[in-house]
C-alpha cells in the first residue's frame, strides 16, 4: 500500500477512535518514511491525546521542521508547549509560526497567553487585539481579552468583550458565566441572574452557577430560594467548600445559627464570636 493510502487509512481510524490500530499505522508508515510531516504531526495529536505530551512535542517539532508553511502543525507544537508549561520554547515558536503564517490569529492568541503568564499585560492586550483584528469572529481571543480586562477591574470593557463572545458563540459557557461574575462586579445583578440561569439551560449540572444564583437570591433575602440553589451547587460542584461556607452564612442570616455554623466549619470557613454577635471570616 502507498504511503498516502496508508495514512488515509490511518486517519480514518484515529477518526473511528481505533488509536491502538492508528498509532500502528503511523509508526508503519514512519518507519519507511521518518520525517513524513502529516504522519508525524497526526501521530503527535494521537500521542497527546494519551497525556504524553512530551512524547508529542518531538513529533510536532519535526512536522514543522518539514513542512513550516502548515499553520496547524505549529498551533498543534506551540499548544503543547503551553500544556507542558515550556513557556519561554513556546515563545519562540509562536513568533516562528507567525514567521511562516503572518495571518496566524492561534499564535497571537497564544503569544497573549504566554505574555500573561508573565504579568506582561499591556503585550498581551496587543497581542490579543492583533488576533482579533486578524480573525473578527475567534471566540477564544475575544474571551481571553475579556479576561484579562477582568483582571485588570476594567469591568465595564470586559462585560463588552465577553458579550462580543457571546454574540460569536451563544453557547460559549465559560463567557456566559463569567459574564454574570463581571455584573456583578458592576452591582447589575438582574442581568447576571440572566446570565447565570443561561449557564443552568445550557448545563443544567453547573455548580457554580447555581452558587452564584444562591447568593444573589441571598443578597435579596430571598432565602428559600438560596437554600434551593445552594443544595444544588453541593451537589453539583466538585469543589463544594465555598458553597458549603456561603451557604452556612445564608443559614446564620437566616437565624439557623447551629446548622449554618455546621456547614462554614465543614466547609473549611471559620467563626469568630463577640459577645451576642459573631462574624464570618472569609
Amino acid at each position: 500500500m502507498e504511503s498516502g493510502d496508508l495514512l488515509q487509512k490511518a486517519i480514518t481510524t484515529h477518526q473511528q477512535g481505533k488509536l491502538d490500530e492508528a498509532e500502528h499505522l503511523y509508526r508503519k508508515i514512519l518507519k519507511n518514511e521518518p520525517k513524513h510531516p502529516a504522519t508525524n504531526h497526526n501521530l503527535g495529536i494521537l500521542i497527546d491525546s494519551l497525556n504524553k505530551t512530551t512524547d508529542a512535542l518531538e513529533l510536532f517539532k519535526t512536522a514543522v521542521e518539514e513542512n513550516p508553511n502548515i499553520e496547524q502543525y505549529w498551533i498543534s507544537y506551540f499548544t503543547a508547549l503551553i500544556k507542558e508549561n515550556k513557556l519561554d520554547v513556546a515563545e519562540v515558536v509562536c513568533r516562528k509560526a507567525i514567521e511562516f503564517n503572518p495571518g496566524s490569529a492561534e499564535a497571537y492568541n497564544s503569544l497573549a497567553a504566554i505574555s500573561f503568564n508573565f504579568n506582561n499585560f499591556k503585550q498581551a492586550e496587543k497581542n490579543l487585539r492583533k488576533a482579533l483584528q486578524l480573525k473578527p469572529d475567534y471566540a477564544t481571543a475575544c474571551n481571553n481579552l475579556a479576561l484579562l480586562y477582568d483582571k485588570l477591574k476594567r469591568y465595564q470593557e470586559a462585560k463588552v468583550f465577553y458579550e462580543k463572545t457571546i454574540n460569536i458563540n451563544p453557547d460559549h459557557i465559560d463567557a456566559i458565566y463569567n459574564l454574570g461574575v463581571t455584573l456583578g462586579k458592576l452591582d447589575d445583578d438582574d442581568y447576571a441572574k440572566k446570565c447565570y440561569e443561561k449557564v443552568i439551560i445550557i448545563n443544567p449540572n453547573h455548580g457554580r452557577a447555581y452558587a452564584a444564583l444562591a447568593k444573589i437570591q441571598t443578597s435579596l433575602a430571598n432565602f428559600d430560594k438560596a437554600e434551593t440553589y445552594y443544595k444544588k451547587a453541593i451537589q453539583f460542584d466538585v469543589s463544594k467548600n465555598d458553597a458549603l461556607v456561603e451557604y452556612g452564612k445564608m443559614l446564620c442570616k437566616k437565624n439557623n445559627h447551629t446548622k449554618g455554623i455546621e456547614l462554614i466549619i465543614s466547609g473549611e470557613g471559620s467563626v469568630r464570636f463577640n459577645e451576642t454577635n459573631f462574624k464570618i471570616i472569609d
